[in-house]
């Protein structure tokens, strides 16, 4: 997960807890300690109101699994594999094929997480 971003989190990018929880932030401009206010997804399946600081922190002190992370974005895309090390990862097949060198091994669909 990447640390949390105030201004990514204004712009619209998914909000998780530490624990992989998911956020929905209500307002960033609460007066307050707290000024950040979230709904959290709980156990059970409701949502319990949470303040946080400014930085995504739920509170002083310890790291706490509350703590606010942007999620990680999950991408795909196709590789062509050659002998070596000369691997690029392109966003379609069909585009990996017309970039293919004559000693292509083969041509992989890659999932990663940014």
């Amino acid at each position: 997960m990447k640390q949390f971003d105030l201004e990514a989190a204004k712009a619209g990018a998914k909000v998780v807890t530490r624990d992989g929880r998911s956020v929905r932030i209500i307002c960033f401009d609460a007066i307050s300690q707290y000024p950040i206010k979230s709904l959290m997804k709980t156990e059970r399946g409701t949502e319990e109101l949470i303040g946080y600081r400014l930085d995504g922190v739920y509170c002083e002190g310890d790291q706490s699994i509350y703590d606010l992370f942007l999620a990680p974005v999950k991408k795909e895309g196709w590789m062509n594999v050659y002998p070596g090390f000369r691997n690029t990862a392109y966003a379609t097949k069909a585009e990996a094929d017309k970039e293919a060198a004559f000693n292509r091994i083969s041509c992989v669909k890659v999932e990663w997480e940014e």
